[in-house]
């Protein structure tokens, strides 16, 4: 189920299955395999970091961020780090809101439409390329997804 409406239509079920596999591949290539459970601690990283930049840092968000720009070595200092997990957070939710949104319309759109299994290949073509453009026009290359 859509969340829209009941696709009881095999062409359509596989068309959704379709949809939401191709958001799923795009949010794997953001991600680059990265665990579920390191994507769970970024926004948590992110905090810290905001923490820090604003001088409001426990003593253990300095110790884990200085830890890290340590082990990380790539000669950054906590701060440096504490910008990057700022702005990679910020990237990686523009993005995922533009996948989600992405799915959601797409999904409703093929509820309300109901393409005949004859259209449906260049109606998720025309869908998926629009969503790749986006994804582009944003600075994130989406080609292989």
């Amino acid at each position: 189920m859509t969340g829209y409406d009941i696709l009881t239509e095999p062409h359509l079920c596989e068309a959704e299955h379709d949809i939401k596999q191709f958001a799923d591949d795009i949010r794997a290539k953001l991600t680059g395999g990265t665990s579920p459970t390191e994507i769970a601690a970024w926004p948590n990283k992110a905090e810290r970091a905001r923490r820090l930049l604003a001088g409001t840092a426990s003593e253990a968000d300095k110790t884990a961020l200085a830890t890290e720009a340590q082990l990380r070595g790539k000669d950054e200092t906590p701060q440096q780090l504490a910008g990057k997990q700022i702005e990679r957070e910020a990237d990686y939710a523009k993005a995922i809101a533009a996948i989600d949104g992405y799915q959601s319309q797409t999904l409703r759109q093929l509820a309300q439409d109901k393409p005949d299994p004859f259209a449906l290949p260049d109606w998720l073509d025309i869908r998926q390329q629009a969503a790749s453009e986006l994804l582009q026009s944003m600075g994130l290359e989406m080609n292989d997804a």
